[in-house]
């Protein structure tokens, strides 16, 4: 029992150890602490012992955070990823990301050559059937997503041809 009282208070990178907390399998004493960041995390008396364990795992993810994400990350392409076929592109603080900050391009686009961004309504179609080809003369808007699919369904059944080429701006400006 001795032991038990010399580990309680006892500071290790971290973390600081508040009690025991029962045993492990082997018959190790296992250790409730407190990390700095404020969580509370069981860590075994050995890996306190030899500082194996400094953090609720905290450290890890602020270090990978500062040397892993964004362009000092070996995976970084430059702010684009491609999910599905469509170009996505990092545009923090534009009102319509996904969870990771990413918005489709050919909203981008369009919403440029607009100069406002397109409501939540608004579908942008893509003439010539390619998802990563984003060039303006190639984009097409829809107010609604009803009006897009309806006009897939009667591309399907023949009742209307696929221009060859439609230009947005001409389109843009008759949709209100």
């Amino acid at each position: 029992m001795s032991q038990l009282k010399d580990m309680v208070g006892i500071v290790t990178g971290r973390l600081t150890v508040i009690r025991a907390s029962g045993k492990m399998n082997g018959g190790a004493v296992k250790w409730l602490c407190r990390c700095e960041c404020g969580n509370l995390t069981v860590v075994s008396g050995a890996n306190l012992r030899k500082q194996r364990t400094k953090s609720c795992g905290c450290w890890n993810k602020e270090v990978a955070s500062k040397t892993h994400s964004g362009d000092k990350s070996n995976t970084w392409r430059g702010g684009k990823i491609i999910t599905n076929g469509y170009v996505y592109v990092l545009s923090k603080g534009h009102p319509h990301t996904n969870n990771k900050g990413y918005v489709l391009e050919h909203r981008l686009v369009v919403e440029k050559m607009l100069g406002r961004y397109l409501t939540n309504k608004e579908e942008v179609h893509h003439i010539n059937g390619n998802r990563q080809d984003n060039n303006l003369f190639n984009l097409w808007i829809f107010p609604t997503r009803s009006e897009h699919v309806r006009y897939h369904r009667r591309l399907d059944t023949g009742k209307v041809k696929h221009p060859a080429r439609y230009k947005a701006i001409e389109f843009a400006e008759g949709v209100k």
